[in-house]
Formats: C-alpha cells, structure tokens, sequence
C-alpha cells in the first residue's frame, strides 16, 4: 500500500509477530529474485497486450516485446524464446523455467513439428518463389522462422515489360493479344489444368481479376475483371465497389466481410468494425471505421462486442462512468466501505488520513454530501458501513477501542464505544439473518499475563441484542487473525453469525458458522491469503473472494450446501492471474446470484472487476488512471447493477463507478 494506513498496517502486524515469537518474512527471495518476478510480469503484460493488438491487425510485429522481455542491464532475453513467445501473444509460456515457444500446449500451434496448424502459414517446409509472387522459378523459399508466411528474400523478381502482365509461374504476357486471365495487380493464382492454361485479363492498370474458392479444390473460371483495387469479389464472383456505402458488407484483401447476422457483430478487418446489424435509418450501423468507436456509443447489455476491442459490456470501460469525491477537508484516504440505500444511492465510509478522522458522504439527486461521524482525534481505521432500516451504520477503529457510530434517518449522529484492546486494524460490519447489527473484530489476548498479547481471536458483538459473539477456529482457541470479514446482508444465511477469515497461524481461510455460543468452523483453501470478502445467495450459500497473496492470484470459492450443517461442498477457483491482482476485493451477487467482484490490480494499479455469466468469467479494467483501486467496495443496487468506490492514491481521493446507463 502506498499510503499512511498501508505502513500502519506493515508495522502493527510486525510488533504482534515479534511478541509471539515468530519470524515471518514478509518478502520471500533475494533482491534479485524480485527483479527477476517483475521482469517477467513485465513481460507477461507485453505478450497480453500484443494478443489484443493483432487481434486487431494480424500484421502486427510488437517490436515493444523486445524491451519488455529482456533485462535492461545485460540485454540479454530473460529466457531463450521469450521475445518470441511475446510476438506470438503467448504470455501462458511466460514464466522461470520456460522451455519457450515450441513446447506443446493444449490448442496450441507447435511452429517447427511440420505440420500445418490453425494460424500458421507453413511449418518446416520450402516452395518454389514462382508460387509466391512475381518472382523467377527454380528457387526454393523456405518457411520463416515464426510460420507466419515463406521468405522471399531469397527469391529473384521478374519485371515484365510495359506491355505485358504478369501471370501464373513468371510468365510475361502481351496485353494486344486478346487472352484473358489474372489481370494488373492481382494476386498470382492457378486455374487448375481442368481449365487450361493460365492466360491474363485486362488491358489498364484500373481492372483486375478476382477469384473465389467455391469447391474446396477449384477456382471458378467465369470470375470478373473489376474496375479498381478498391473493389471486392462476392461468392457469385461479381465484383463490388467498397466506395458504395453499403453498411453489410465491407472489402479487405479483395474479398467481402459481411456484417449480416449477430455473429458477425464484433468482427474487424483491421480498420473497419462490425458494430451492430445495418439499419438503414442509422448510419453509424454496420460498418464503420474502427478509430474512435466506443461501446457505449451502441450498447453495454446486449452481450455484443460493439467497437471490436474484445472486451464485452462491463469488461470495456467504455461503460464505466467514475466520479471524483471532492471531499473539501480530505487530501488522503483510506478504509473505504459502501452500501447503497434504497433508491440505490450510494453511501460511503471512509478515514480521512490527513486529519485522522472518519468521515462519510452520501449522494442524492443533489449531488455529494460530506459530514464528519466523529470529531475526536486519531479514529476511523478500519471502517465498515451497512445501511438498514433507513439508518447509517459504522464501524471503526480509534487506538484500540471499537466505535460504533449511528447516523438516524433524520441525520443525526450518535456515537459509541465498545469494546477495548482490539487489534487495530480492521473492522467488518453486517446485517445478520435476524435483521440485527453484527459487528466481527479481533481482540488481543495476554495468555501470560506479562502485559503484552501474545495472541488474538476473531470475535463479534451484536449491537441490536447487546450479546457478545463466540467465533472459535476448530475449537482449538486463539490463534492470530489477520483478514476476516461479515457479509453486508446475510438475510438468507443459515449461520446466525457468518465471518470468513484467514488465520495467519494455521495458514488456512475457513467459514466460521456461529449461534451466539458457539461456532463451526469450515476451512477450504490452504496458503496465504489477503483481502477476503464474502456474500451469501437468495439460496443461503455462501461466495467469497480473496487474494493469493503467495503466488499474486484472485481467487472465488464457493458453498453448495447448508454451512450450518455441513451438507455441501466448497468450490475453489482462480479467477485472474495475470500479473499481480486481487488485493483489495470486494464481492456481491446480483439478483440470479451472480458473482461479482471488485479488485486491484496491483501489476499495473489499476481498479478492476470480474463477473460470472452462465458459467463464465468476464474480467475488464474499469479505471487506469493513475494509482487507482485500493479499498475497493462493491455494492449491487435493486436495478442489479454494480456500483464501486474505491481511492485514488494518485489524488487521494475516493472515486465512484456505476455503469454508464444508470443514473447513479
């Protein structure tokens, strides 16, 4: 973290390490093994980006992948084969160990096995240069080195004279003879011995001839001289004009693209773009030039890739609005949280790290209002906000004291201490499946009494029903809680009380399912994790999000069964993994119970989100900005629709995001 909280937070968790004894190394491997993991990182987001640019243009080279994939010192590539593996939009084959490039991979084209394979050109073999071109016969051209097409270096051109055109297999023929055949500026092809020799058609440099592979093994014969280079052939082998205007069909390498059917939507061919279906009333329809498209000029919710970027909907930020929070006492923050009312407005917590305070905003059809909950000095770490009944809760932190403070529905506020010596880090705050507040924290515990704690236990307090709240990890007693979190509403949960925390001394993430006085404990992921965050279903199954914090990964876990009685089983997986991402998550479902994710980028700083449709994962960066994405939460309104807040290190500012068709 590059803030105040972030450094409070390394050093308050070092001084519990050091009391209990431990030795816990915070950064794992020499200085050079960090320089080696960013240089391949950095490598890795090369490969990605070259994958989207030739998805866009097949010709491009990703030169870029040259520095991104070699050490800046020595110059030497960071294993043999990375900048290859780069130019290919590999970034799969990216990592310490790699054999490179030609090491078989599922789906995978194998450059150099001697087989043809989807999106090679040629593999290991040589033709003779007449086939390729204007150029002599006799010598071979061999297959380059990446598949990609035959190296014509080494073969010799042939210049007909200013009479003749070039035909099939270097021959030069005379334009007054009256033969018919390839035409001025056509590609070289073969008719095939089922209809004789190769002749040439044309008598000017504005007609050419153009051919289309109507069965598989034969050119038609009867196809049509066109007029210019602009021109393109139908199946029909009739020629049309790419001036015309047309918006179903568009031409590129002398054939026709057609934007005629759903599934055509979302295709290029490089400069052009198959936005939506031709309407002859709408003339950006069809398609049009690919500069300056933007999805949310057409649409953010019909499943469609409108501007041909490969991102779909809420994956483009195209269909992101952001909002700056322009706090008038605030120049830092952290320990952002949200929920939304019901109007799904947001309303929003957050540490003022400038004057130490907590403040909270809220919008309404006005536009952002600011208040401070608490005027006193040095609170507002960890803050946590529900919104229930009409009313703003919030949790929070000041020294080692827990504070709740209660904003009523005519916007008052009334402030309370409750329990002391907890562990000043984070708060989580939640409404229960009995409508209540509950509110989950970590105290110190002082099993020696020396004075200083030793250990700590993730406890609760219900505030509605003044009990307090027993969370016991497999009923072996206190361990040393790091991340834990409640969910924001838990109507349908069948724990009274649910937390999801990671246990730094056991390693392991677990559900804790809690009736007041007592508590299950369910683990389902070993390791080292971060930033949990968790949601319960109109099913009453729970869905949490967290971050490998070992091996830089976010990850989804999910419980198909009754947690209280144990009947079902979790699933765990990884959601995204490129680069470094997942700190700072922030889970919610929508109303087909969904999963949606809010999270940080931390490779790049960027703020992004993750969704499942239909068994799918959609992934998209929402805002890149400048050092955006921590303390990220997510919210989903009544109308389904996510809404995140989240800072703005860069300012230190809190941002807001909400789709580009919702009002708020």
């Amino acid at each position: 973290m590059k803030n105040q909280t972030g450094l409070e937070y390394l050093i308050l968790i070092a001084a519990v390490l050091a009391i209990a004894g431990l030795v816990v190394f915070l950064v794992t491997g020499s200085t050079s093994t960090s320089k080696k993991s960013a240089l391949y990182s950095s490598c890795q987001q090369a490969a990605a980006q070259c994958r989207l640019m030739k998805a866009a243009n097949p010709n491009e080279e990703c030169e870029f992948c040259v520095d991104q994939c070699s050490d800046p010192v020595s110059g030497e590539e960071i294993f043999p084969g990375a900048i290859n593996c780069c130019k290919l939009g590999n970034s799969s084959m990216i990592y310490e160990g790699s054999p490179g490039c030609n090491a078989t991979q599922p789906g995978q084209a194998v450059c150099g096995n001697g087989v043809v394979e989807s999106g090679e050109v040629c593999d290991s073999d040589s033709v003779d240069c007449s086939t390729l071109g204007n150029y002599e016969s006799g010598t071979l051209a061999p297959c380059l080195d990446d598949c990609s097409g035959y190296d014509t270096s080494v073969c010799t051109e042939i210049n007909c004279d200013s009479n003749e055109l070039q035909c099939t297999g270097g021959v030069c023929s005379d334009l007054t003879s009256g033969d018919e055949g390839i035409g001025y500026g056509a590609d070289l092809f073969d008719l095939s011995s089922n209809y004789g020799s190769p002749n040439c058609c044309g008598d000017d440099e504005g007609e050419y001839y153009l051919y289309y592979n109507l069965e598989g093994t034969k050119y038609q014969s009867t196809a049509a001289c066109c007029d210019a280079l602009t021109d393109c052939v139908f199946p029909d082998g009739s020629c049309v004009n790419s001036d015309s205007g047309n918006q179903s069909y568009h031409c590129y390498s002398n054939m026709v693209a057609l934007c005629e059917a759903i599934d055509d939507v979302g295709t290029s061919s490089g400069t052009y773009c198959c936005t939506s279906l031709p309407d002859a009333d709408d003339p950006s329809s069809g398609w049009q030039p690919t500069s300056g498209l933007k999805e949310s000029d057409y649409s953010c919710t019909d499943g469609l890739d409108n501007d041909c970027d490969g991102l779909v909907d809420l994956e483009d930020n195209d269909c992101w609005d952001t909002q700056e929070l322009n706090d008038p006492e605030s120049s830092g923050v952290a320990w952002i949280s949200m929920d939304l009312d019901e109007y799904n407005y947001p309303h929003v917590a957050y540490k003022n790290t400038d004057s130490g305070r907590l403040r909270y905003a809220y919008l309404n059809p006005t536009g952002w209002h600011f208040e401070t909950p608490d005027s006193s000095d040095n609170n507002g770490e960890g803050a946590s906000l529900v919104y229930a009944g009409g009313k703003v809760y919030i949790s929070y932190l000041s020294v080692d004291e827990l504070k709740l403070a209660i904003r009523s529905n005519t916007g008052s506020w009334t402030v309370s201490v409750g329990k002391q010596h907890v562990f000043p880090f984070m708060t989580s705050i939640g409404e229960s499946s009995s409508n209540s507040i509950f509110i989950a924290y970590e105290i110190d515990y002082d099993t020696d009494n020396d004075g200083l704690a030793d250990s700590s236990s993730l406890e609760g307090v219900d505030y509605t029903y003044s009990k307090d709240i027993i969370f016991d990890y497999d009923n072996s007693g206190p361990g040393l809680f790091i991340h834990f979190s409640v969910p924001k509403h838990s109507k349908n949960s069948p724990c009274s009380y649910l937390a999801v925390n990671f246990d730094l001394s056991r390693s392991k993430i677990s559900a804790l399912c809690s009736s007041g006085s007592s508590s299950e404990c369910n683990s389902f992921d070993s390791g080292e994790f971060e930033f949990n965050s968790v949601a319960v279903d109109s099913k009453g199954h729970i869905h949490v999000a967290y971050y490998d914090s070992k091996n830089g990964k976010l990850k989804y876990a999910y419980y198909d069964g009754d947690l209280h009685l144990s009947s079902g089983n979790w699933h765990v997986e990884t959601v995204d993994s490129l680069g470094n991402v997942g700190e700072h998550t922030s889970i919610a479902l929508d109303q087909d119970d969904n999963p949606y994710i809010a999270y940080y980028d931390v490779s790049n700083k960027d703020l992004k989100i993750a969704f499942k449709k239909e068994g799918i994962w959609h992934i998209g960066t929402i805002d890149s900005a400048g050092d955006v994405g921590q303390f990220a939460s997510l919210a989903i309104g009544s109308d389904g629709n996510p809404r995140i807040v989240y800072a703005d290190v860069t300012n230190g500012i809190v941002k807001y995001a909400h789709p580009v068709y919702t009002s708020h």
